[in-house]
């Protein structure tokens, strides 16, 4: 892990970002550099930063499958356009990408697999999500 730069995606609830974060302070134990990528939710910036940690934001505060406000969903399906966009910035430089679930990961992954960078999942809950499943369809390595 010596030298790796790592990038975590891990955002929603803290069963998804508190597993992030032990893995990656684990991963800087060993000697990468860590960053981790999170949405606009203020509960996700607070768990982050009651670690210590500053992570790179993506404008998401949920899923278009979870609201039934149309006015929620054409916002929610522009603010992944504008993720794929900052995620092509923020991934650039970074040896591989861990996503840890939740709506935060979609755009991670599609821009990694499209940049050739290895992407690693993990998935904690006993059925896994829905980019999850994208994610494997995609045939990308699981944790």
């Amino acid at each position: 892990m010596k030298n790796k730069r790592i990038l975590i995606a891990s955002g929603g609830t803290g069963g998804h970002i508190f597993p992030a974060i032990v893995f990656g302070k684990n991963l800087q134990e060993q000697g990468a550099s860590v960053s981790w990528l999170c949405g606009s939710r203020k509960l996700e910036r607070e768990i982050y930063a009651s670690s210590g940690i500053t992570p790179l934001i993506l404008p998401l505060e949920g899923s278009p499958l979870g609201t039934r406000n149309p006015a929620k969903i054409l916002s929610r399906i522009i603010n992944i356009f504008r993720s794929l966009l900052l995620t092509a910035k923020y991934i650039s430089g970074f040896d591989e990408l861990y996503l840890f679930g939740g709506y935060i990961s979609f755009a991670p992954l599609i821009i990694a697999k499209l940049k050739r960078i290895p992407v690693t999942l993990h998935e904690q809950n006993t059925i896994a999500g829905k980019v999850t499943r994208i994610a494997e369809r995609v045939r990308c390595a699981k944790a």
